[in-house]
């Protein structure tokens, strides 16, 4: 069969690809109105372009409603395949009433998408945006967003020996969610998301297997109510590795992060981050790893949890934590201070205050937590003059760690 004509002027996309993609609108059919169901067209671009070898679909401008069902029915286990937009927010496919997303992938490799909008049907629905199971790597979008969804994207390997990872997010947008995000790369590896925004969802990001890194942008809940990052996934049940927040704002958030029991320790490294939590900063749970340099902890509490968690804080604003909302509570936190400036405070309220100056290393030594004054310490470790970390006693007896 001949492939259709594209009689159209796309000017959304480079003059060069005009002839090597399938215009799901204006070659098959495809309503784009917000209420024809368009996966009819989307099917049939996928057969074409997958017998010519082309492999690249565009979408124009408008609302494609679609099933992602019967889409990654059509798609099989795709690699290399471009899928184009013409704008995030321009171009918007939305799931089907009853769907369970809009556009859907089982297995596939090295998939692009460019400028386009994955939609539920509001965040209070069963609907999600955008679904990825199976055995697949290497996926790339740029420019999209999740929004209006149960889960706005959601990358799940379903058991075996899948891995569902390595995919990466440029400028991306995931808005109005229940889950914006919801991350599960068992036995695989992780994902990496570079500007953009999270912005209204109950959960931004869930992690619950893998790792996580976050390159600049913005977390915010307008509401106050929502967790920016859970970390471990509901009930703790997944062994999630890693979380890096690097030049990432979190603001007006209920849970800047939220760590939940997992089968084995998580590691959060913050660079350059600010941390506002109406209720929580940072929440930990079993014994995870904190890492922070150059960071601000702002308004919310810091909860140490019941485990044995250890936060390493090197040249941090801590400031505002217990306030008007909640309580510092330690718990079995270990707090280990490296400070490099000199005359610098570090500080949480009126409750823990450091500072290092040019005459050496200090600390305050064992100081009560406010909850439990006589029996619950927060033991502050310092840096000595020969490199190595010691702790120091309420007498002043510093003691050689390693």
């Amino acid at each position: 069969m001949a492939k259709p004509t594209n009689s159209t002027n796309q000017t959304n996309i480079h003059p060069a690809l005009h002839n090597v993609v399938h215009d799901v609108k204006n070659m098959y059919g495809g309503a784009f109105d917000g209420t024809t169901d368009d996966t009819a067209a989307v099917v049939a671009a996928i057969t074409a372009a997958a017998a010519d070898g082309t492999k690249a679909l565009l979408f124009p401008a408008g609302t494609c409603i679609a099933d992602g069902a019967q889409i990654a029915t059509a798609l099989g286990s795709a690699f290399g395949w471009r899928f184009y937009g013409a704008g995030k927010r321009a171009t918007i496919i939305k799931a089907k009433a009853g769907a369970t997303y809009g556009f859907a992938v089982t297995g596939g490799q090295r998939l692009a998408f460019y400028d386009m909008s994955f939609y539920g049907r509001g965040s209070g629905s069963s609907e999600g945006g955008f679904l990825s199971t199976g055995n697949a790597q290497a996926f790339t979008f740029i420019h999209c967003s999740f929004e209006q969804a149960a889960i706005g994207g959601s990358f799940q390997p379903n058991g075996g020996s899948n891995q569902n990872d390595k995919h990466t997010f440029i400028g991306c947008t995931a808005a109005d969610n229940n889950i914006g995000m919801d991350f599960n790369s068992t036995n695989g590896q992780g994902h990496v998301w570079v500007g953009g925004s999270f912005d209204s969802n109950s959960v931004s990001c869930r992690l619950q297997w893998g790792w996580f890194s976050m390159y600049g942008g913005m977390v915010q809940h307008s509401g106050g109510t929502g967790t920016a990052f859970e970390v471990g996934g509901a009930a703790g049940a997944h062994p999630a590795q890693a979380l890096t927040l690097d030049g990432v704002i979190t603001e007006s958030e209920n849970i800047s992060i939220d760590v939940i029991g997992m089968a084995v320790p998580a590691t959060i490294t913050l660079r350059n981050t600010y941390l506002q939590g109406q209720t929580y900063t940072v929440r930990l749970t079993g014994s995870p790893k904190v890492f922070s340099e150059g960071s601000t902890f702002n308004n919310g509490a810091f909860d140490g949890g019941s485990g044995s968690a250890i936060w390493y804080s090197r040249e941090d604003m801590i400031g505002g934590l217990g306030g008007s909302t909640g309580t510092y509570t330690p718990g079995s936190l270990t707090i280990r201070y490296v400070e490099l400036g000199s005359n610098r405070s570090t500080y949480v309220g009126s409750q823990l205050n450091r500072v290092v100056n040019s005459a050496g290393w200090e600390d305050r030594r064992v100081i009560p937590s406010p909850a439990s004054p006589a029996t619950n310490y927060v033991r502050l470790y310092v840096l000595n003059s020969s490199g190595k970390w010691t702790a120091k006693d309420s007498a002043g007896t510093e003691t050689a760690l390693y």
